[in-house]
């Protein structure tokens, strides 16, 4: 489960590096849904435009500090 979304966000990880050091990314199947500075922002905004569809949101940082939380993470959707 969200294989698509984290080869996305690797694929774009050089880019938010550059633009969105340190912020939350929030990700749907292959889109990029929005950049927000805190995690509570990107959730909110997570489940405002996916509803009950899993998404990735992920913090972005160098390699070996990135931190992800699916939604389904959160205990809010079942698999």
């Amino acid at each position: 489960m969200l294989e698509r979304e984290l080869k996305y966000f690797n694929d774009n990880k050089d880019e938010y590096l550059r633009i969105y050091p340190n912020m939350f990314v929030v990700i749907s199947d292959d889109k990029f849904v929005g950049s927000y500075t805190t995690q509570e922002q990107a959730y909110e905004a997570g489940i405002k435009a996916c509803g009950l569809k899993p998404f990735l949101l992920k913090q972005v940082l160098p390699d070996g500090d990135n931190t992800s939380v699916p939604a389904y993470s959160l205990g809010l959707l079942t698999r």
